[in-house]
C-alpha cells in the first residue's frame, strides 16, 4: 500500500504501511480538533511542550521503537498538512 504525494515545497512524501498513513490521518484529525477547540490557528498557539503532548495521547502504544518513529513523522506530516490547508489525497 504505498502511496506518494507532493507536500508543501514540492517535495514528494511516501507513505508505505498501515501506521504511517493511521498517523497521518491522526494528525489531520488532531489539527481539526484542536482549531475547533482553540479557534483560529492552534499550531501557532501550542509550545513544543503541548504538542507533543498531544501527539503521545495519540500515539499507539503498541509499537515498536522505528514503527513509532515512522508514526510520529506520519502525524507531524498529517498536522502540518491541514495547518497549510493542503488536501494531500484530494
Amino acid at each position: 500500500m504505498s502511496r506518494a504525494f507532493a507536500c508543501y515545497g514540492g517535495k514528494i512524501i511516501t507513505i508505505s504501511s498501515r501506521r504511517q498513513l493511521e498517523g497521518y490521518q491522526v494528525g489531520l484529525r488532531a489539527y481539526h480538533a484542536c482549531e475547533q477547540e482553540e479557534g483560529e490557528l492552534p499550531a501557532d498557539s501550542l509550545d513544543d511542550h503541548e504538542f507533543t503532548r498531544s501527539l503521545d495521547q495519540r500515539m499507539p502504544r503498541d509499537l515498536s521503537g522505528i514503527e513509532a518513529t515512522s508514526w510520529r513523522a506520519s502525524f507531524i506530516i498529517g498536522w502540518t498538512c491541514a495547518h497549510l490547508m493542503i488536501d494531500a489525497w484530494g
